[in-house]
């Protein structure tokens, strides 16, 4: 009786011991080879060096591949650096209220946002390693930003101009930094 492969199950017929079998078994094997390579059956522990991935879509471990670009959520990980060719680009969210959650897993890592005249009390949400760049477009409204922890002291916010803040997330703490108006 034929052994199978400890991964696919691909048959292994016993040397003198299956005749006249071998033609099922190869058959079967190749059915089984069709839907991996066609995306019907689950590929399993491929190390891939020094590849170039032409895809409409291929699920990699937590990345995707889509159309020559990577998408990795949250969980995904990667062993050895991310190269980046071409010309990256992140989402950028528009945020309007004077209470706006600022995170960057709601849309992107980058904010515009128009504040009101009055108090605006942004919240800043970011998990370990992540940030966040807010645009403050010409707001006149006084700021609270409760949980930053900011280097070189809060911002003052220049009425009637574009403020570019940056927050960032290490050891458990937020830290903002003011870039400065335009």
């Amino acid at each position: 009786m034929a052994d199978t492969t400890p991964i696919y199950a691909f048959s292994i017929p016993t040397v003198g011991g299956d005749t006249d079998l071998w033609g099922g078994f190869l058959n079967a094997n190749w059915n089984l080879l069709e839907d991996i390579l066609s995306g019907t059956g689950q590929l399993n522990g491929v190390d891939m060096i020094n590849a170039v991935i032409h895809a409409v879509t291929a699920d990699i471990d937590t990345a995707t591949i889509l159309a020559g670009s990577i998408q990795a959520d949250a969980s995904s990980s990667f062993s050895a650096p991310l190269i980046l060719t071409g010309a990256p680009s992140e989402g950028v969210q528009a945020l309007t209220t004077a209470s706006p959650a600022v995170n960057p897993a709601s849309g992107g890592p980058i904010c515009s946002w128009v504040p009101s005249n009055g108090n605006n009390t942004p919240a800043i949400t970011l998990t370990e390693g992540q940030y966040v760049t807010l645009h403050i477009l010409a707001g006149t409204g006084t700021y609270v930003w409760a949980g930053v922890t900011w280097l070189n002291g809060a911002p003052a916010i220049v009425p009637s101009t574009v403020n570019v803040v940056e927050f960032f997330m290490i050891n458990g703490t937020i830290f903002g930094a003011y870039v400065g108006a335009v």
